[in-house]
């Protein structure tokens, strides 16, 4: 789609699904939202619990359901906690671009 990486920023590419937790990306499918790949720490982990329980609280524009059943009232639960972690590692071998 044009203008998808001013939007959401670079596709990745297959050279950076080199490991057993990743899969190849599907080219030609339509993005509608960031490319997770390159997640790794460029949010905390407290945003990420705000994102997780409440999308919109942090990303007005978002279309992300929100992922309560990650929590246990507002604390995250052991789920809650993984995916948190998984999405901090997102990325964590590729060269961050500058």
């Amino acid at each position: 789609m044009a203008n998808e990486s001013v939007r959401f920023g670079p596709v990745s590419t297959a050279a950076e699904q080199r490991h057993e937790l990743m899969m190849p990306q599907l080219m030609g499918t339509r993005r509608v939202g960031p490319d997770l790949s390159r997640e790794s720490g460029l949010r905390s982990n407290d945003w990420h619990v705000a994102h997780f329980y409440n999308p919109r609280s942090v990303s007005p524009t978002s279309v992300m359901p929100s992922y309560r059943w990650f929590f246990d009232g507002r604390k995250p639960n052991k789920k809650g906690l993984a995916i948190i972690t998984y999405m901090q590692w997102l990325g964590s071998n590729v060269e961050q671009q500058q």
